[in-house]
């Protein structure tokens, strides 16, 4: 089943909303990911919809898809759009942010090379969110740090 918000959002051009539902529809492995015809469309459609609030099964599925393309390849953006997504909870729900956590620790977890000053950043924003207020969230980082050292 083709979650129905692929198709609702107005700033999915009808091409994109297509290879979105494709993509999430067929459930996509690493490799043909990578090879897609048009993936530069659908990574630009993915981080656009990152910016947006949306329910957690939108999340989840999100969240794995760019997770799927950032320990692929470098994707520098995509990381920092969910950095920033775990950065803040505002209007924002816990399952947000647990699966922005996560992603950020397959990428540290993943030996991924990016900026060392980034690594730094994401790990400090770990530590902090081990400190989190909510439980699930603080669960979540700590889980990651404890498999990252």
């Amino acid at each position: 089943v083709v979650p129905t918000f692929i198709f609702c959002h107005s700033f999915f051009e009808p091409q994109t909303r297509m290879i979105c539902g494709i993509l999430i529809k067929n459930e996509l492995n690493q490799h043909e990911l990578q090879t897609f015809p048009h993936a530069d469309l659908v990574k630009q459609a993915l981080l656009q919809a990152l910016c947006f609030p949306l329910s957690s099964p939108h999340q989840s599925i999100l969240f794995t898809i760019v997770g799927m393309l950032t320990t692929q390849s470098p994707w520098p953006q995509a990381i920092e759009a969910i950095y920033k997504s775990a950065q803040t909870s505002v209007g924002r729900n816990d399952q947000t942010i647990i699966h922005a956590i996560r992603t950020l620790g397959e990428v540290i977890g993943g030996g991924a090379e990016y900026h060392n000053n980034f690594l730094r950043d994401v790990t400090e924003l770990l530590i902090e969110k081990m400190n989190d207020p909510k439980i699930e969230v603080r669960t979540q980082a700590i889980d990651i740090m404890s498999d990252v050292i």
